[in-house]
């Protein structure tokens, strides 16, 4: 806390001017930071960046497979299944993309489907799950991924909320 020079208020450290009588406080003096204290509440932890920018890049990526998937069933002669899949790679793409470059609406649209995902996740996970008993070890597997899938997507969204709090460093 510092002191307003000219009528003595307690302000906090950042304060540029007294809200009480608008004096200017750039010229007092701020108590020094202990190096020992944690870091201050405006910084993310480290792991935070890297980890969006590899699950934005993996939302890309994904979407880019989709994208070949509709090109390969398109010449198999799946039309409208692979026209469908090509526009949900193209979207899935383009949102990866925005969540590289840290476009809100896009943030917000991956936001919204990764919670989508999620519910819809669990109703394939309990399904799947079910089917363990006539798959076998495919079911196993398929149970392993949905389990995956479940956590990329939530761990997104825990990423999202994270990275609109702080500007990267």
């Amino acid at each position: 806390m510092i002191k307003c020079p000219s009528c003595q208020a307690s302000l906090p450290d950042w304060a540029q001017e007294c809200q009480f009588c608008k004096t200017s406080t750039k010229g007092v003096a701020r108590p020094a930071r202990d190096p020992h204290d944690p870091a201050p509440l405006q910084s993310s932890p480290k792991w935070v960046w890297p980890l969006y920018y590899a699950l934005a890049t993996y939302f890309m990526i994904n979407g880019l497979a989709g994208l070949v998937l509709c090109i390969v069933e398109n010449q198999k002669g799946f039309a409208i299944s692979g026209a469908l899949m090509g526009i949900l790679g193209l979207v899935s793409a383009v949102l990866g993309l925005g969540l590289l470059f840290r476009y809100e609406p896009a943030r917000g649209i991956v936001n919204f489907v990764c919670g989508l995902n999620i519910i819809f996740g669990l109703f394939a996970l309990a399904g799947s799950v079910f089917g363990i008993l006539f798959s076998g070890f495919l079911g196993v597997l398929l149970v392993l991924y949905k389990l995956l899938d479940l956590a990329v997507n939530g761990f997104l969204i825990f990423l999202i909320g994270e990275t609109d709090k702080y500007a990267p460093t």
